[in-house]
């Protein structure tokens, strides 16, 4: 026993002399007393988990006292082997301990007496800890049937589908990796669908058209292609809802060549604006429009993109001979609108504005795009421009709705009397389009659950070692004592390895890397920079361990936002080529740029909704002809092990809406002033006052306009309407559409370290940057590893130093937030008990501040700690909306009656709330959160689960959540 003690605990030996009792030696006279090992702290070792020390702390436990019931005289050899130990204490000592245990006991039992008493006579049900075990054991089993259900099903298609199919190898070759067992649980087949065509020759449009498409091969349109433009040419804005890689912008391009085409016959060229969220999408789009202006003998150089890349040289220039611009609308928001009187001739003949993956204007970001757009046509109206708006999109749930709310439309029963000079503001009929008419290739989506086995394997284990518990336990000490040191080490890199090959990430990494290896093209979706740069260099790891990958290393990046404009090109003109066999990106290659043919995508956790998951899926299998490959490796989170058990209804979900909140007074108030600086709002002397009362929300000149003139921002003019004060005549250039607030750290690196050569590695949102570039913490790049050395808050930069050689850690953040309640909207009971005991839903305005504290190291095979350590950042603080859940004080009794930590459960069940949400709401895992406590919190804190928006002043989730809490609940 003393043999492995050493290795599972610190003794201590009191000697015959000598007695313990609670903490202090009492010095005694007797001289035969027998020697008593007394236990004092078991070791947690930066390599071994709390839980895998209590688990050996237990063993430990249950073989000392199998021991002793199995030997009449248990003495053990001391490690000198000098002396005999006696392995039982006193008499009075054993008295007192078991007197110690009966009363912490009966304590335990009065306190669960106490619970279950005042749970009745609050009315409310008291939940049985033991059929909670009795559940919890049915699940385990159910889910085991379930898994065993769900392989045979998996067998099934495989077998049923043809040898030779190239999903079915591909699933066949990764299978055969050593460490898979039965992660794969669920493959949904999407069938192959053919094209729904019209005949060009039956289409109103030219025939310098019709030549150009027949010279590229196309001698038909797609149906939804011919509805779209048909809809244009009647003067309709347009609603377009297809899949991903079905053809979209050929609805827009081929209306826009035309118009342009009939311009330069009566030499009046019309202007035309395309917006794209990213710069990536419009350069995409740059290619195909030129290609299509050379088709018909028009020059190239009618279209340009012009964004924060374009060189301010070439600017003037392009707005004097350019008519088709593709922008985002950063860029709109930031040079167009403030500067409209250089843009006059474009803003007063605007034909058409385009809105393209008008889905992923939503939240924060698209409320704010709303009132860009409310900015814009109100400057067209004053220069005598109404122009059409065409929205394509994926599917989303509420595209009517989207539409409407995002662009400003006449409305039709408009009481507004319009004079004469404005007599072509009429109200536009909006067409939906949402039959898909191009052919789709067959898909394959998988799920695959990495805990999937662990939950099987344990369940066997719990189900099979019952009856022989106690056996087993005694030969794990006799087997201790006879090789205790191979023993230890055995158990540790067991645990270890099964701990890393059950991570996500690493069986990510294994995937993609066989998948590279098979030359299977292949694009992997991370949510997060951090995380999609650690499966790079994972994938980086596994392709050097063998010399017939090594060459692939160079096929293989990161894709993110953040990179310098000539390292993205670089990757975009590679990825298209078909030069890289793999990409690791995040969402910044969700959206539909053309990366050429992929044959697989992988997604390393559930998407964040499931427009996004049909939307990264869409980017394999363009050719239509060709099957395609998606693989879904599930976290062990509580919404993907929800789908991973209930694998039917994720498919059977359907896309979700996107959502506006344009009664966000910040924001709105933001862009008033805007308006105001680039033309008086409500002017009856230019007639803005006409246009105003619609495009701004109900009671705007009341309510926010008012308030703006009392606060000083903008000042009352009369009949010339309000006008920025002249004290901010530049604070609109400071507003982000991102955001709501424009910080940006920048990661510096150099070789030598030389300042005046230093080189920019990237760019960190402000929100993000104390979390990701605090001092010690290890950055990656393109799977290259530095560490950061120092952190400039004034000028706002990070310096980065190159590890020399791989590091064998990697680091995270230690944080905490406090959120107060500053003001209450309202409560409302949702439990039927009695008054006193209740739970209660409040909503209101919190003050959220979050603090980071420190940093933690961890191995990178077994994330197993490795130090920590203590720093100080400013705190970050903002007001935003939230959601509050009240309970009773009987709750927290039955907590803490069953042994549970009140503040984790709290915590837990926050996390769990808010992974939920995004199933019944669009938003995003990062726009809510829940309070996360410091470890070291004395103050008394109430009975409260609260879930706020981390966004400043809202976005409106919680207001939507409020309405369907019932459904989340």
């Amino acid at each position: 026993m003393v043999k492995i003690a050493p290795l599972l605990m610190q003794i201590r030996i009191v000697s015959r002399r000598q007695i313990y009792k609670d903490d202090s030696f009492i010095h005694s006279v007797q001289p035969n007393a027998p020697l008593v090992i007394h236990l004092l702290l078991f070791l947690i070792s930066p390599q071994a988990s709390q839980r895998a020390s209590d688990k050996r702390e237990k063993i430990f436990q249950k073989a000392f006292h199998s021991l002793e019931s199995d030997s009449s005289e248990s003495a053990i050899a001391t490690t000198c082997g000098s002396e005999q130990v006696s392995s039982t204490a006193t008499k009075h000592n054993d008295t007192a301990e078991s007197e110690k245990k009966e009363s912490a006991k009966r304590k335990q039992a009065t306190r669960k007496c106490s619970a279950k008493k005042r749970t009745k006579e609050n009315g409310c049900d008291a939940p049985n800890a033991s059929e909670s075990i009795k559940d919890k054991q049915k699940n385990a089993f159910d889910y085991d049937k379930s898994l065993k259900a769900k392989a045979e099903a998996v067998e099934r298609i495989l077998a049923a589908t043809a040898h030779g199919h190239v999903c079915r190898e591909w699933i066949e070759r990764l299978r055969e990796m050593d460490w898979v067992e039965n992660q794969l649980i669920h493959i949904e087949r999407i069938h192959a669908r053919e094209a729904k065509t019209v005949n060009l020759q039956k289409m109103e449009i030219s025939e310098r058209m019709k030549a150009a498409l027949s010279k590229r091969g196309l001698h038909s349109l797609y149906l939804h292609q011919a509805q779209a433009i048909e809809a244009i040419k009647r003067g309709s804005n347009v609603m377009l809802c297809t899949s991903t890689a079905s053809g979209k912008s050929l609805s827009f391009i081929i209306p826009t060549i035309e118009d342009l085409l009939e311009g330069t016959e009566c030499n009046e060229l019309p202007a035309f604006i395309y917006l794209f969220p990213t710069k990536a999408l419009a350069q995409d789009q740059l290619r195909s429009v030129r290609e299509f202006l050379v088709a018909v003998n028009l020059s190239p150089s009618y279209c340009c993109t012009f964004d924060g890349d374009t060189d301010t040289r070439d600017r003037a220039a392009l707005i004097r001979d350019a008519r088709i611009f593709l922008m985002n609308p950063d860029v709109l928001h930031h040079t167009v609108l403030p500067q409209h009187s250089r843009w006059k001739h474009i803003l007063g003949k605007l034909r058409y504005v385009v809105v393209d993956e008008s889905h992923m204007y939503r939240g924060v970001f698209g409320t704010h795009v709303s009132y860009v757009f409310r900015r814009l046509f109100r400057l067209c109206a004053l220069y005598g421009a109404y122009p059409q708006t065409i929205c394509c999109s994926a599917s989303i749930g509420n595209p009517i709705q989207h539409f409407e709310n995002l662009i400003p439309v006449v409305p039709s029963d408009s009481m507004i009397s319009f004079p004469p000079h404005y007599a072509f503001l009429q109200s536009r009929f909006l067409d939906l389009i949402d039959e898909d008419g191009s052919p789709q290739g067959e898909k394959w989506i998988c799920l695959w659950n990495p805990q999937a086995s662990r939950i099987c394997n344990e369940n066997i284990s719990k189900s099979t070692n019952i009856a022989t518990k106690k056996r087993k336990t005694k030969k794990v000490v006799q087997d201790s004592l006879a090789s205790h040191e191979n023993t230890i080490d055995s158990l540790d890199l067991s645990e270890d390895t099964q701990r890393a090959t059950r991570s996500p990430i690493f069986q990510s990494a294994c995937i993609m890397s066989k998948l590279i290896e098979m030359t299977v093209h292949t694009l992997m979706f991370c949510n997060g920079r951090k995380l999609a740069e650690l499966v790079l260099m994972n994938v980086q790891g596994i392709l050097k361990k063998s010399k017939a990958t090594r060459g692939l290393l160079r096929r293989v990046l990161t894709y993110r936002g953040g990179y310098s404009v000539q390292d993205r090109r670089k990757i975009e003109q590679r990825l298209f080529q078909g030069d890289l066999l793999g990409v690791v990106a995040t969402n910044a290659l969700e959206l539909g740029i053309d990366v050429g043919h992929l044959d697989c995508t992988l997604h390393l956790g559930l998407p964040s909704s499931i427009s996004s998951l049909w939307q990264q899926a869409g980017r394999a299998g363009r050719k239509h002809t060709v099957p395609s490959l998606s693989i879904i490796i599930c976290f062990d989170s509580p919404l993907d092990q929800y789908f991973c058990r209930h694998s039917d209804e994720l498919f059977a979900l359907k896309p979700e809406a996107a959502n506006l909140q344009l009664s966000n007074v910040q924001i709105l108030q933001h862009h008033l002033i805007c308006a105001a600086r680039e033309v008086a709002i409500f002017s009856k002397k230019s007639g803005s006052v006409y246009f105003d009362s619609f495009l701004w929300p109900e009671n705007t000149l009341k309510t926010h306009v008012l308030s703006l003139v009392e606060d000083k921002k903008i000042i009352a003019l009369d009949e010339h309407g309000y006008q920025l004060h002249p004290c901010l005549s530049s604070a609109y250039r400071y507003l982000s559409l991102r955001s709501t607030e424009d910080k940006v750290y920048k990661v510096l690196t150099s070789d030598d370290n030389d300042p005046n050569q230093w080189i920019e590695l990237d760019e960190i949102p402000g929100t993000r940057a104390f979390f990701q570039v605090y001092p010690t913490a290890v950055y990656l790049h393109q799977g290259k590893e530095y560490l950061i050395t120092h952190l400039n808050h004034d000028e706002r930069f990070a310096v980065a130093e190159r590890c020399k050689a791989e590091l064998s850690y990697y680091s995270t953040c230690r944080d905490f937030t406090d959120v107060d309640i500053v003001r209450t909207f309202g409560t409302k009971a949702i439990s039927s008990c009695t008054e006193s005991s209740r739970t209660y839903l409040s909503t209101g305005m919190v003050s959220v501040t979050t603090s980071v504290i420190g940093s933690a190291m961890y191995k990178k095979r077994t994330m197993a700690l490795i130090q920590s350590n203590t720093f100080s950042l400013p705190p970050m603080q903002h007001i935003s909306e939230a959601l509050w859940i009240d309970l009773p004080s009987y709750v927290e009794e039955q907590f803490r009656s069953a042994g549970y930590n009140w503040n984790g459960s709290l915590h837990g069940v926050g996390h769990l709330l808010t992974s939920l949400v995004p199933l019944f709401i669009r938003c995003d895992p990062g726009d809510i959160d829940t309070e996360h406590y410091h470890p070291k919190e004395q103050r008394s804190r109430p009975r409260r689960i609260t879930i706020y928006e981390r966004r400043e002043g809202g976005t409106g989730i919680v207001s939507q959540l409020h309405s369907a809490f019932a459904e989340v609940y």
